[in-house]
């Protein structure tokens, strides 16, 4: 049975601390239906009302879109993302400070009691998409319950805002260096999906935000990720990138 393959959007949320650059990351609910237990960054499936929302954007428009991502209607990814990151974790990129009633805004979006054309419609200025760098694109594999096509953003976190997560999706969250995470991952103390192991691998190669943000800002395309796997007496005993050894050899999909 052939599996749906949904849009998704991600967000890595970036902050500098004395012992150098640190990443948000969140503990999804055991109850969730996707990495159920796994820390992440926040993100999840772009929804009808992130399209319906493109009208509040500023700062990229539909030619801007259908140039870098081949779709006119790509701002939908950048809301999604911002969108999750809020709903998840409580931080506000939608304007320059978030709403004093935010705590209820994350729950009635969350819950769905109002929409994010509402919550937008309410900003003057609407949504300035910059905030967001888009810099990675990958897509889950065929034979997984789930398939997402995931864009990947990174943005500076606000310096005044605490991180709530929502209690369902995220149930606790830390801010890290990627190598520390790394670390407890191969000490079996946390676990990690496949892409969130090699975005932290690449963050490791940058000495702060300002860094990391013009490198990734410089980046002129962004291919599509598809990962292939070696599977073995029905067990996945290998997934391999693009350009890794042996890849060539795999089944392509």
């Amino acid at each position: 049975m052939s599996v749906e393959l949904k849009d998704a959007a991600t967000i890595v949320l970036l902050r500098d601390a004395p012992e150098g650059l640190q990443v948000l990351l969140g503990k999804r609910g055991r109850q969730t239906r996707f990495s159920a237990g796994a820390f992440v960054f926040p993100g999840g499936a772009v929804d009808a009302a992130d399209r319906r929302a493109i009208r509040y954007c500023r700062g990229l428009d539909a030619g801007d879109c259908a140039q870098r991502f081949g779709d006119p209607a790509a701002l939908r990814f950048y809301l999604a993302a911002a969108r999750e990151l809020f709903e998840e974790a409580g931080i506000w990129l939608f304007s320059a400070q978030r709403p004093e009633n935010w705590r209820q805004l994350q729950r009635d979006l969350h819950q769905q009691r109002r929409s994010l054309e509402e919550v937008l419609a309410q900003l003057p200025e609407g949504f300035d998409c910059r905030v967001l760098q888009y810099f990675r694109f990958w897509t889950t594999p065929p034979g997984m319950p789930r398939r997402y096509r995931t864009r990947f953003f990174v943005a500076r976190a606000p310096q005044d805002q605490d991180v709530r997560v929502d209690g369902c999706e995220l149930t606790e969250h830390c801010w890290i260096r990627p190598e520390q995470m790394l670390e407890r991952h191969a000490q079996q103390q946390v676990e990690l999906i496949f892409p969130t192991i090699k975005e932290l691998a690449a963050l490791q190669a940058f000495a702060d935000v300002d860094e990391a943000l013009s490198t990734l800002a410089g980046l002129e395309t962004v291919e599509e990720i598809r990962t292939r796997h070696e599977i073995r007496d029905g067990r996945l005993v290998r997934v391999l990138m693009p350009g890794e050894p042996g890849y060539e050899h795999l089944p392509a999909w």
